[in-house]
């Protein structure tokens, strides 16, 4: 699996794309659809699926456009609907373009995320908010705002829960292998090894 990584909107969040063949999904698309479309025709790759680990704006806005120019699914967990659905809980309001957002499919806690001969599996982490999901597979793991190098999601939003994070990041995330490469919603990579060691809220 290849990874491609853009640093999209004013608040420079981490929008992945991942390749197997010609297919790619795509994970967390907050901002700057036309950058984003244009590495994927560029490339002449299909893009199969939208993920959002959960409903921010800077972590979805422009996952709209994305479906309305290729067709692809946006998928994410049924928490965070209601989310999606209100433009104070997904924080659109508060850069100045008010959106919502429908999903076509939900995704679950355990389930299998294809893309081509792959296999990747989304794991429910709420806390930061209450359907947020990080994606697992090929030794990473797309955490959103659930954990950053040195550092965790905040939970003084709407729906966030300081508890309920640990708890996720301690039963989910710290349960990977050291070597697991952890692909945040912002910031630079980490390893599952380096946070046990040295993040102070895991320790």
């Amino acid at each position: 699996m290849e990874v491609t990584k853009l640093i999209v909107g004013p608040l420079q969040a981490n929008c992945y794309l991942l390749r197997e063949d010609n297919l790619v999904g795509v994970i967390d698309p907050g901002a700057e659809p036309h950058r984003i479309l244009q590495v994927v025709e560029r490339q002449h790759w299909r893009l199969v699926w939208i993920v959002l680990t959960h409903g921010h704006a800077d972590h979805a806005g422009a996952a709209e456009d994305l479906r309305a120019s290729t067709g692809a699914p946006v998928l994410a967990h049924r928490e965070e609907a209601r989310i999606l659905a209100d433009p104070e809980r997904n924080l659109s309001s508060l850069v100045g373009r008010p959106w919502t957002l429908t999903v076509d499919d939900f995704l679950a806690d355990g389930q299998e995320l294809r893309l081509g001969r792959l296999s990747l599996r989304v794991r429910h982490t709420p806390g930061h908010t209450p359907g947020g999901i990080c994606i697992v597979g090929e030794g990473m793991a797309f955490t959103g705002d659930t954990l950053f190098a040195g550092s965790i999601g905040r939970t003084d939003l709407p729906g966030g829960d300081f508890g309920q994070l640990l708890k996720s990041i301690r039963s989910v995330l710290m349960q990977l292998p050291d070597a697991t490469v952890v692909k945040p919603g912002h910031g630079p990579d980490t390893t599952v090894g380096r946070e046990r060691r040295g993040n102070p809220f895991v320790r």
